[in-house]
């Protein structure tokens, strides 16, 4: 939702397309500082089949950095099912520790609208 330009929060609608959730998120951390190593929409691997879009029944969306296995940090937007399965649908990629938790947290926040 949108109030002067700003995302206030972001609605996560069945059929909703993760690349629009991710654009959201981006505009999100825009209106707070973040301008630069934004999420991008994650396309496809094996071990996480990409739906491309909101499914009709998820449990929680969880926002999460972690080190790069040869450089820099990422930081993961999933969605988690009742079945314990999960789907990334976002990632970034940062040189520090402390923008990957900023991200992390901010995306964290505007997704689970606390």
């Amino acid at each position: 939702m949108l109030i002067n330009g700003d995302v206030t929060r972001i609605e996560l609608d069945e059929g909703k397309p993760f690349k629009d959730v991710i654009a959201e998120v981006n505009l999100y951390l825009k209106s707070i500082g973040i301008t630069h190593e934004l999420f991008g929409e994650v396309t496809g691997w094996e071990e996480h089949p990409i739906l491309g879009a909101m499914p009709e029944r998820w449990q929680w969306i969880a926002c999460y950095p972690v080190k790069g296995s040869s450089e820099g940090y990422y930081i993961h937007i999933d969605i988690l099912f009742h079945n314990g399965t999960r789907t990334m649908f976002g990632l970034a990629k940062v040189w520090d520790w402390e923008s990957a938790c900023l991200r992390a947290n901010a995306a964290a926040k505007i997704l689970n609208d606390v």
